[in-house]
């Protein structure tokens, strides 16, 4: 290559460099949270569940959230294992079918609830689907004990039945 070249060749180089920067820069701005384990979302996740724990105690937990009761090893129902995927198609799948793949729409959300009641209702990762987890914690006098990004519901255990 002649010189002209080279420098096309160097200028063309630092223009792809100077724009691959400017487009990065919000990650290189990320890279404060990779020396912080306090933020990563594994490990506030499990905090997050081993305080949930130690405020339930035992018992299942109702949610679209599962990873967090999960991480505190509290039970939660199967029908939301797979967060609010299952629940927001749910309604649109034939009753046989729903029995048949373990889905639990808001038509059998009370016969479930009856039968396998929770210890506590976890709200807040998805409000538009959680309305009627919130109604239930609300209807049943489920206290409130916690309140960051989500609301945790616990059943009161001074209830008379």
């Amino acid at each position: 290559l002649d010189g002209q070249s080279m420098k096309r060749i160097f200028g063309i180089f630092c223009s792809i460099s100077i724009i691959s920067v400017m487009f990065l820069i919000e990650e290189f701005r990320e890279t404060k949270n990779v020396l912080s384990p306090d933020r990563w979302y594994p490990v506030t996740a499990h905090l997050c569940g081993k305080r949930m724990a130690s405020l339930v105690g035992s018992g299942r937990v109702l949610t679209l959230a599962p990873i967090f009761p999960l991480e505190g090893g509290l039970s939660i129902y199967r029908e939301f294992a797979t967060a609010p995927f299952a629940w927001r198609v749910a309604k649109f799948v034939k009753s046989e079918e729903r029995a048949k793949f373990i889905l639990v729409s808001e038509y059998e959300l009370g016969d479930l609830l009856k039968q396998y009641p929770p210890r506590a209702v976890f709200t807040g990762y998805d409000k538009r689907l959680e309305d009627l987890f919130l109604s239930y914690a609300k209807e049943n006098n489920f206290r409130r004990v916690q309140e960051k990004n989500a609301d945790l519901f616990i059943e009161d255990k001074t209830k008379v039945y």
